[in-house]
Parts: structure tokens; C-alpha cells; sequence
């Protein structure tokens, strides 16, 4: 009991982690760590009981699930210590290595964080929360292969994508038996480094985690699909595996920003206007679309339009009182559709679809689409899924892996149809929260799914500053959409024409897509298999 003033008394509750909890005993007991582990198990369930943590109930659980599970990891394979090293920024990595001795002379070494570790130990730290500094000669050259327990310590996907709530027993269902695609001569590079090898070692040490289905993070999860988000934030991007220069050498590749249109002209101060003045009678507010239209409709800025185009619905519906957000059809009618239908709608050769529409794959129902019909063949080009705030979803997975599966599924008939450079779109709406994605295939089996945008839906009209950036955001997409559009169109016709259209050259990479598709299933228990 006296350990506990050394960790669970001074953690909050909401912190608990089985690796802060082993390194801090660690520190004060010379015993080995499934011995240490037991010991912490005890500790937590007195001082939980001590200080009647009964609200707190969930956080114990899933603490003794991690510890569970850590200990059965630890009776399969052979002592390992834990040790904290100190990274580039000053913060502690915990990490699970497979020996503490020093490195010999004969050993070679890389340097990680500023420490001379041997290779076979680096295998452990390569993928880790924090950055991992490799010397750039080194990374060219090196070739790590890297063990299930790359990633051993939870806490790297305990962030936005962990599901805390799952309380079911889930298993991997469909899970490749290989990571690294036969054809893999035109890597993704970024920086001389071969980014793409470092996604497939990064599937590899996932697939033998399957065991830990239930904790893997959205992160793995797209991975185990052959989809790598790449995000500004490397928190909720592949890249965080890779150290931070990487990050951003990938991020400064990525650039979508030639797809955005001209800032509004007059709208920010429309918005402005309503959000100091708004009107007071749906008269008034009629006749304020109408001539926020009227001065717009022949200059041609598309930001402008859109937004004339959405406070011609909005401000009748608005100006009493904000609709109802809290049901999804109303959320999504009331807030969402005018934005979307007015982008998506600008271009006539693309069609919208709402609420559950279908994909050629009968599990996937996005709650939204946009296609086009390209010489008879229906493309499916933009998708959406959308939460309202305050909803919780009782699905496997999270609308994120939802949709880049949607996404792949997509791709995968543009690649078919050999279309050049194909990009597709996403929407995910998450409460007031819009983020934007697109997603290529820069490398044989790997879907590159790079979240372009996050901007906040306004919730009235006060807040109505920014819609224009909103439309901006979706006007990308659009233009993103109407290309891939023009470009399916073009490969379509040369394909039925038997042509050597010029933009196709080299372009054939209906053997890179990949049909797999892993999910997160719920087994069922003795009750439901009764049923």
C-alpha cells in the first residue's frame, strides 16, 4: 500500500495507464514484472475501494483490461524491461525493450533520441507515440524488421480514436496474411526516404497484434485496410509513427491548396453584418438573401454565390431561433443540406444522394454522395457521413474508418476503369466539427487519405462568420471531384475507343487496388448465440 502515494493516488482517474503505473513501481521495486503487475493490480483495487470510485467504474475497467492483457503478452515472451528515454523534445517515451544490456562493439547501432541503442532494440521504439530521430544515412540504409511488440504499450492509440466504450468481446475478421504487395517498384518518396515501405512494416506489425482487436486505434485499423490518414496533427496521422521531420517533409509534399477558390469577396462581410444585426422578421431576412444575391450573381466569385445562395435558406429558418440539432435528419436538412446541395449542385453532370444511399458493396450506406455518370458507367466520386452533436453511435467502428472504407471502395472503380491520378472526396461531420478528405493511391496497395480541412459549423446565427470559409472548404472538394470527374470520362472513352490517349501512358494500376477488407466485429456471447 505505500506505493500507491507513487502513482494511482497522485493520477487522476481519467489518466490511468498500465506503463506510467510498471515504470513508476519499477522504479521502486527490483522484481519482475509480472510480479509488479500483480502488485499494481492490488494497490489500484484497494485504493479504489478506499475512495469509493464507484462513478469511476469505467476507467478501472479498462485499466485492468490493459493489465490483463500487458500480462498475458509478458507470459508469451521471453523478460523484458521497461524503460523511459528521454526524446528530442523533452518528453518520455515509455518503451518495451527486449534486453537492458549495453550494446557491444560488434552490435550495430542506431541513433535514437540521442542514445546509441542496438538495431534489434530500435525494432521496439520505431513506431512510438513520440518522435524518433534516425540519422539520414542510417534510415536509407537500414532494414528493420519489426516484431509484434513494435507498439506493445496501449497509450500510443489511446487519443481521439480509442474506443473506451466498448464493453463486447471484438475480434479482426478478414485479416491479410501479408503486408507488403508483390509490385511495389514506384514507391511513395518523400525526403529519399521510401514512405510507402514504412506503412506496409507499419500493416506487418499491426496484423500481428490482431489479438488486441479491441484496442487497436482508428489509425490501425485504416492501416489493417491498406488506408493511411495523413493529418496537420500528427496525433491523428500514420505519420506520428515516422518522427516529426517526416511528418512534415509528407505534409509539405501534400498540397491541395490549388483547388481552393478566390476568397469571398462580399460574404465575410455579409456574415459580419447578420452576426451584429441579425434580422428580426422573415421579411427582413428574406430580403437580405435577396439582395446579397442580386449583387453577386454576376461577378462570378464562386465563395460569394454559394454563400447568397445558402442565407437564402438559412435566415428564414434561423432568425427566431436555431432549428433542432440534436436529431440527425434535422441536423443534416437544416444545417448541412444547403452548404452541400448548393456546392455539389453547381456542376450538372453530378447527382446527389441522401440518407443511405447504396454502394456497390451492400455494407457500406454513406449518408451521403455525389456521382456522376461517365459514358453510361456511374462514378461514385464525393461521400459523406454525418453525427449530430451529442449522438452516440453504437457501431464496431467509428465514422472515420466508415468512410475511408467508402472512400477505397470508390477509388478502387476509378482505378478500374484506368483513370489517371484518380482522387475521391470525403465529408465527415462529427457534431459541429467538418472535416474534409481525399484519398489517392500514391503506391501499390496504399490508400493515402489526407484530411485537406477541419472548420467549425456555426450553431446560429451570431456564429454565422464562418460560412464563407466553410464553402471554401467545399468548393475545394468540389473542383477536387470535377477533375477526377473529367479525368474517369477521358480514360473511359479511350478504353471503348481502343486509344493511346496521351494522359494514360503509364498510368495502368488495376493491380495496385486491394479487395481485402478487415473490420472489427462483435463476437457474439453465450446469451446472444441462444438467441
Amino acid at each position: 500500500m505505500g506505493l500507491i502515494t507513487h502513482y494511482f493516488d497522485r493520477t487522476s482517474f481519467k489518466e490511468w495507464n498500465v506503463i506510467e503505473a510498471i515504470s513508476c513501481y519499477k522504479k521502486l521495486l527490483n522484481l519482475p514484472l509480472l510480479e509488479i503487475c500483480a502488485i499494481i493490480r492490488k494497490d489500484m483495487e484497494h485504493y479504489y475501494e478506499s475512495q469509493n470510485c464507484k462513478p469511476n467504474e469505467k476507467a478501472r475497467n479498462g485499466f485492468l483490461d490493459e493489465l490483463k492483457t500487458y500480462e498475458s503478452l509478458l507470459e508469451q515472451q521471453e523478460p523484458v524491461h521497461v524503460h523511459g528515454i528521454e526524446n528530442n523534445f523533452g518528453s518520455v517515451t515509455q518503451s518495451i525493450l527486449a534486453s537492458s544490456s549495453s550494446p557491444s562493439p560488434s552490435t550495430p547501432s542506431m541513433n535514437i533520441c540521442g542514445q546509441n541503442r542496438p538495431i534489434a532494440q530500435c525494432e521496439h521504439m520505431a513506431f512510438s507515440q513520440n518522435d524518433v530521430s534516425v540519422q539520414e544515412g542510417q534510415r536509407k540504409d537500414a532494414d528493420l524488421e519489426f516484431s509484434s511488440e513494435d507498439d506493445l504499450h496501449f497509450a500510443s492509440d489511446i487519443t481521439i480514436d480509442y474506443h473506451a466504450d466498448r464493453t463486447a468481446e471484438f475480434y479482426l475478421d478478414n485479416v491479410p496474411l501479408d503486408s507488403q504487395p508483390a509490385d511495389s517498384q514506384d514507391p511513395w518518396m518523400v525526403m529519399d526516404v521510401d514512405v510507402s515501405n514504412l506503412c506496409y512494416r507499419l500493416k506487418s506489425s499491426t496484423i500481428k497484434m490482431k489479438h488486441r482487436a479491441p484496442n487497436f486505434g482508428d489509425l490501425r485499423l485504416l492501416a489493417l485496410n491498406d488506408i493511411y490518414l495523413i493529418s496537420k496533427d500528427s496525433e491523428t496521422s500514420i505519420t506520428k509513427y515516422f518522427g516529426q521531420k517526416l511528418h512534415d517533409a509528407v505534409l509539405a509534399s501534400l498540397d491541395f491548396d490549388m483547388y481552393l477558390p478566390p476568397p469571398g469577396a462580399k460574404s465575410p462581410g455579409w456574415c459580419f453584418d447578420i452576426a451584429q444585426r441579425q434580422p428580426t422578421n422573415w421579411h427582413a431576412a428574406i430580403s437580405f438573401a435577396h439582395n446579397c444575391m442580386s449583387s453577386v450573381i454576376n461577378e462570378g466569385n464562386q465563395v460569394d454565390i454559394h454563400v447568397a445562395h445558402a442565407l437564402g435558406q438559412y435566415l428564414p429558418l434561423f432568425y427566431a431561433q436555431a432549428p433542432p440539432k440534436d436529431i440527425e435528419d434535422s441536423y443534416v436538412h437544416h444545417y448541412l443540406a444547403p452548404i452541400l446541395q448548393s456546392v455539389f449542385s453547381s456542376n450538372g453532370r453530378f447527382r446527389i444522394h441522401w440518407a443511405n444511399t447504396q454502394m456497390k458493396n451492400d455494407s457500406l450506406k454513406p449518408d451521403f454522395m455525389v456521382t456522376s455518370t461517365c459514358v453510361s458507367f456511374p462514378l461514385a466520386i464525393v461521400v459523406g457521413e454525418f453525427k449530430p452533436p451529442q449522438f452516440n453511435s453504437n457501431q464496431n467502428e467509428s465514422d472515420i474508418v466508415k468512410i475511408g472504407k467508402e472512400m477505397r471502395g470508390m477509388l478502387n472503380d476509378l482505378v478500374k476503369k484506368n483513370t489517371p491520378n484518380p482522387v475521391v472526396c470525403g465529408v465527415l461531420v462529427q457534431g459541429f466539427a467538418i472535416s474534409t478528405f481525399v484519398l489517392d493511391l500514391p503506391a501499390s496497395k496504399l490508400y493515402r487519405m489526407t484530411k485537406i480541412a477541419e472548420v467549425s459549423m456555426f450553431q446560429s446565427l451570431d456564429q454565422i462568420c464562418n460560412l464563407p470559409v466553410i464553402v471554401a472548404k467545399l468548393v475545394q472538394l468540389n473542383n477536387i471531384a470535377v477533375e477526377t470527374m473529367e479525368n474517369a470520362e477521358e480514360a473511359i472513352l479511350a478504353l471503348n475507343n481502343h486509344l493511346n490517349c496521351s494522359t494514360l501512358k503509364n498510368t495502368d494500376r488495376r493491380n495496385w487496388v486491394e479487395p481485402d477488407r478487415p473490420t472489427v466485429s462483435r463476437m457474439l456471447n453465450k446469451a446472444e448465440e441462444d438467441l
